[in-house]
C-alpha cells in the first residue's frame, strides 16, 4: 500500500504526530513516575522496617537487662529472708527461760541457794587441749579431784 503523502499545508496530520508525540511523553512520564512512586514507597518501607527492627532489638535488650536484675534482685530477697528467719530464731532463743537464767548467773542472780562461781582475776590459762587422736604429749601426775579441790580452795 502506497503511503499517502501531505504537504504542509495540511493541518490534520500534523496535529495528530504532535497529539501521539505528547502522548507517548505523557506514557512515558506516567511510568517514570509509577517507578519513582515505587522507588519512594520502598525507601520508605525499608526505613520503617529498619525503624521497627530497632525497637523490637532495643525492647529485647531491656526485657533481658530487667530478667538480669530480677535474678540478682531475688538472690538479694533470698539473703535477707534468711536474715530475718536467723533474727527470728534468736529472738525465740532470747525469750526462752534457759538464755534468760544463763544470762542472770553470769551476773550473779542465781536460783535461791546457788553460789557462784567464777575464776579468779589473773588465774592462769587452762592447759592446751590434745586433739583427739594425737598422743599426749605430757600426762598430768594431779587427779581430777585434786585439780578441783586446787581451783577451789587454792594451795
Amino acid at each position: 500500500m502506497p503511503t499517502e503523502r501531505t504537504s504542509p499545508s495540511d493541518p490534520a496530520p500534523a496535529a495528530s504526530r504532535s497529539a501521539v508525540a505528547s502522548t507517548a511523553r505523557v506514557v512515558r512520564s506516567v511510568q517514570r513516575s509509577r517507578l519513582e512512586r515505587r522507588t519512594v514507597l520502598l525507601l520508605a518501607g525499608g526505613v520503617v522496617g529498619v525503624w521497627l527492627l530497632f525497637v523490637f532489638a532495643n525492647a529485647l535488650a531491656d526485657a533481658s537487662d530487667e530478667a538480669a536484675r530480677l535474678t540478682s534482685e531475688r538472690q538479694v530477697n533470698a539473703s535477707l529472708q534468711a536474715r530475718v528467719d536467723a533474727g527470728a530464731v534468736e529472738i525465740v532463743t532470747i525469750a526462752g527461760t534457759g538464755f534468760q537464767d544463763f544470762i542472770a548467773r553470769s551476773y550473779g542472780m542465781g536460783a535461791p541457794g546457788e553460789r557462784p562461781f567464777a575464776l579468779l582475776t589473773g588465774a592462769p590459762p587452762p592447759p592446751a587441749m590434745v586433739p583427739l587422736g594425737e598422743d599426749p604429749v605430757t600426762a598430768s601426775a594431779s587427779t581430777p579431784l585434786e585439780d578441783w579441790l586446787e581451783l577451789l580452795v587454792g594451795s
